[in-house]
């Protein structure tokens, strides 16, 4: 029994090591990343890097980057491509989609496409979603845009990719066909932004209403709002208001707040209901839909008399709902200006003034 328990013994301490490294080795790697930052802000640079490789043989991926980095703005280049080519084999996503950047950087297609796929496989598709679009909207680097683009349309992420070229061909080199090609492709596969931006092309740059709202329809099934709202704006533009309401009442479910300002003008030029309108105008600005502030002070400006008293009555309507809306401390702030002396003057002193409405109410042109 005690050479059993000779054999045995070695076998538990083993386990409990094994235990105590699994729970521990968390710790030690924040640890090594806490000194890598600490050399790094002491411009110890040797210790540095000394302790990047170790945070490294502990699977640190920040450590891969923060050593790639470093060796990337001293000019060995090799070093940090070999460095983030190790992160590349421990499968850490972001070292993955640095090291296809650097092949783009040095032109080596072949590469990015292997590379690229291998970072979306093991879970960088969301970033890469977002790195697409910075290089697009702040870099405005278009070649790279298109490539990646093209890797996720035939690779991966076929809306994405579709969706990317061709608002990429809609927007800078308004090359409709392309544009229409890969939207198509995308409407195929229940991409509702191409859909939508279908029914904008169709409804706006190439007229033609019928297929116009066979998109938007198509966008209301998928539940995109921006359909929903293009479709009211349709049917206000035609003058057919029944269906108008319905659509806008659909977006407003959906909570868009363009579909509340939308409608707010429907009773602000149509209607000329102005509580109606600047109610809706409200729900807009309440969904922070900012442009309906000037449209309320519109109607303030231009269309209510407050010498008459039920429009008065439903100015402070207005204002208390307004008031609703401050932050606190806010302040509503109102000025006024007496116009009296814009009207000619008679030889007694008294003043020509339209004797229909209150003087006071005018339209003007800036």
């Amino acid at each position: 029994s005690s050479a059993a328990c000779g054999a045995i013994l070695p076998i538990i301490c083993f386990t409990i090591a094994y235990i105590m490294a699994i729970d521990i080795e968390p710790r030690i790697t924040n640890y090594i990343e806490e000194l890598v930052d600490i050399f790094w802000n002491e411009e110890n640079y040797s210790q540095f890097e000394y302790y990047c490789w170790i945070g490294i043989m502990n699977n640190s991926s920040s450590c891969v980057l923060k050593l790639s980095e470093f060796y990337y703005q001293s000019g060995k280049l090799n070093l940090m491509s070999n460095c983030l080519l190790i992160g590349v084999r421990k499968e850490f996503p972001i070292c993955i989609y640095k090291y296809t950047h650097w092949q783009y950087v040095l032109k080596n297609f072949s590469l990015i496409e292997k590379y690229l796929i291998k970072a979306i496989d093991v879970g960088f598709e969301t970033l890469f979603r977002k790195v697409v679009t910075y290089h697009y909207f702040i870099e405005k680097d278009y070649e790279l845009v298109k490539i990646y683009s093209h890797i996720a349309l035939f690779k991966r992420n076929v809306i994405f990719g579709a969706w990317m070229l061709g608002y990429y061909y809609l927007k800078i080199e308004k090359n409709y066909d392309k544009m229409l090609y890969y939207f198509l492709i995308g409407a195929q596969n229940n991409c509702d932004k191409c859909i939508y931006t279908l029914g904008c092309y169709y409804h706006f740059i190439n007229p033609n209403y019928e297929l116009a709202i066979s998109y938007y329809q198509m966008g209301v099934e998928l539940g995109c709002y921006k359909s929903i709202n293009n479709l009211g704006y349709y049917y206000f533009s035609v003058e057919n208001y029944p269906l108008m309401k319905f659509y806008f009442n659909l977006g407003i479910k959906h909570n868009y707040p363009k579909c509340y300002n939308n409608l707010g003008d429907y009773y602000n030029s149509v209607e000329n209901n102005l509580f109606e309108a600047v109610k809706n105008y409200l729900h807009a600005i309440n969904n922070c839909y900012v442009d309906s502030y000037t449209k309320i002070i519109g109607i303030i400006n231009n269309k209510l008399d407050i010498n008459n008293f039920e429009n008065l009555e439903k100015t402070a309507i207005y204002l208390q709902k307004l008031k609703s809306l401050l932050h606190p401390n806010g302040q509503i702030l109102i000025d006024s200006s007496d116009i009296i002396y814009m009207f000619d003057e008679d030889e007694d002193g008294g003043k020509w003034i339209p004797s229909d409405n209150y003087y006071g109410e005018l339209t003007f042109n800036l």
